[in-house]
């Protein structure tokens, strides 16, 4: 079975036996396309204690995951890198649980552990993640100014994480309701992953294309947003579990746009 791709159907910590146990079926060896995915996922949750949390995650196994942070944090043998990853992970959890003081909280942890190691790179991450949460949080201006200082360090190590501050950004601007302008920053963020060379049903596409579905919606194009919602939908449901909570969203964003185009019609 070495080298044979696996996908995860369940995961859960057993008490009795003190270990994570899991449910795996066996894809077909001729998926060549769902290889790709697979040495890409690999390549963004690494290899390293806190990849379980990462995966846990992905799945939407939110309250899973930060238990298992938690314990890594308990553990005085962990190191201060993984300590931010704990941290990290913890804010990316809470964050998808709708705690975005709570995922502050942790990001400012992790941010403080980044600083003191003076990593540019990890501190600009950090930076960029927490315009993310304000964004959600409807303070844009403060979201703004977490990407603005996230930007030009990031642009400087050519580092391919700078494409979420232009998906952020696009976020911000649709949010302000300038479309037009969130479209753009959509577009350049989606350029910059076709420049990774990033598989066509990687994650970051399909949040890529969810934006831009909202952004012409907001724009007064349903047939467009539905074009790229239904683009969005493809990939996200080939790159992620399906009890991800991303799956639901474009879902309803499908019906709610389909609606739009049909009001539009009898109007």
């Amino acid at each position: 079975m070495l080298g044979c791709i696996f996908r995860i159907d369940q995961l859960e910590f057993s008490k009795s036996e003190h270990c994570w146990i899991g449910n795996f079926s066996l894809c077909s060896e001729d998926n060549f396309e769902l290889k790709d995915l697979m040495k890409q996922t690999k390549s963004d949750i690494g290899d390293d204690i806190t990849s379980l949390g990462c995966l846990l995650n992905r799945r939407g196994d939110h309250e899973q995951a930060k238990n298992y942070y938690l314990q890594l944090l308990s553990e005085p043998s962990t190191e201060q890198l993984d300590r931010a990853r704990c941290y990290y992970g913890l804010g990316a959890a809470a964050t998808a649980l709708g705690q975005y003081d709570q995922a502050l909280e942790y990001h400012s942890k992790e941010l403080e552990i980044h600083k003191k190691r003076s990593n540019r790179r990890n501190t600009a991450l950090t930076h960029m993640v927490m315009g993310q949460i304000y964004w959600k949080k409807g303070d844009l201006d403060t979201a703004l100014a977490y990407e603005e200082k996230a930007y030009p360090i990031l642009r400087d190590f050519a580092d391919p994480q700078l494409s979420n501050v232009y998906l952020t950004m696009g976020s911000i601007y649709n949010a302000k309701n300038e479309p037009k302008l969130a479209i753009q920053h959509y577009e350049t963020a989606l350029k910059l992953n076709r420049q990774q060379q990033l598989p066509a049903h990687h994650e970051n596409f399909g949040i890529i294309y969810t934006n831009m579905g909202l952004a012409y919606s907001l724009n007064q194009k349903p047939k467009k947003a539905l074009e790229y919602c239904l683009k969005a939908k493809e990939v996200l449901l080939k790159s992620l579990p399906p009890t991800n909570s991303r799956i639901t969203e474009i879902e309803g964003y499908i019906r709610c746009i389909r609606e739009q185009i049909e009001q539009n019609k009898e109007s």
